[in-house]
């Protein structure tokens, strides 16, 4: 069975890939299971396809986890909302060499970024003592 992969729209790249990341230190469980995917397909991949670009990237000191793929939908992606990515990895042979592609089957959105931490409160009235001329 093909696993689905939650992770959160990073950005598109300068050549059109549209790019989503997963981060090992999330506290999302869906997120954090699919950095342990991506990092275990990562491994496979450059153990098996040592010469050929990856569309899937590990960076061990970040702790994230990124894939990458064009937009083949006209998908509009929002960064950092989640959405659950359904995909297969398809090897092409050509003049020699071995060319690693993502075969997207499916892409669906699942919640709006949240906002993390907490929220500073402060208060801009003028109902102050001090004024902001005394500053000048």
């Amino acid at each position: 069975m093909q696993p689905t992969y939650q992770a959160r729209f990073q950005k598109v790249d300068p050549y059109g890939n549209l790019i989503f990341i997963a981060s090992g230190k999330s506290s999302d469980s869906d997120e954090l299971r699919a950095f342990k995917r991506l990092k275990k397909l990562h491994a496979a991949l450059k153990k098996e396809y040592k010469d050929s670009y990856l569309p899937v990237y590990y960076n061990n000191e970040t702790a994230t986890a990124t894939l990458k793929f064009k937009d083949w939908s006209n998908l509009k992606p929002k960064p950092h909302d989640v959405y659950k990515i359904k995909f297969n990895i398809l090897v092409n042979k050509r003049d020699g060499n071995q060319y690693l592609r993502v075969a997207v089957d499916d892409v669906q959105f699942v919640r709006k970024a949240t906002t993390q931490g907490t929220l500073f409160k402060f208060d801009l009235s003028d109902s102050d003592s001090e004024s902001d001329d005394d500053n000048e």
